[in-house]
């Protein structure tokens, strides 16, 4: 049987694996995630946490301008830890929950053309946390 060429020509079950481009997404369900070391936040990232513990490190990531990640967080926790020198704005519904970023010393700079995250979604009986930390940091 030929390789498929296009999306049509994918069967209903791998057309549904077929991601978007520039759109990444995480699932922990009852299993932790974590995402380390250098790796490629794609603009638009999606992050489901069930009964888990999602952590995304972006001190070595190459963060492209301007990005979105949107939680969902139910009985989990979501940490994401910045460099001291990105923009990170939170908009979480929050149920039963905490949705908090924790800077400590200079905020990031106020450059309109730096790279930034935007930090979305909800959590219900969870916590999502933004956590700066210098890359020398543990």
């Amino acid at each position: 049987m030929p390789s498929p060429t296009t999306v049509s020509d994918l069967t209903p079950r791998e057309r549904g694996s077929v991601l978007p481009p520039g759109e990444l997404r995480l699932l922990g369900l009852f299993e932790n995630v974590r995402r380390r070391g250098p790796w490629v936040v794609e603009p638009r990232t999606l992050v489901r946490a069930v009964f888990s513990d999602v952590v995304l490190d972006l001190r070595e990531a190459m963060v492209p301008g301007q990005c979105v990640i949107d939680v969902g967080a139910y009985l989990a926790e979501v940490k994401i830890i910045v460099p001291p020198e990105l923009h990170v704005t939170m908009d979480v519904t929050t149920v039963i929950a905490e949705a908090k970023e924790k800077r400590r010393g200079e905020p990031p700079s106020a450059d309109p053309t730096a790279a930034a995250i935007h930090v979305t979604g909800t959590a219900c009986l969870a916590e999502v946390k933004v956590v700066v930390r210098r890359h020398d940091e543990s």
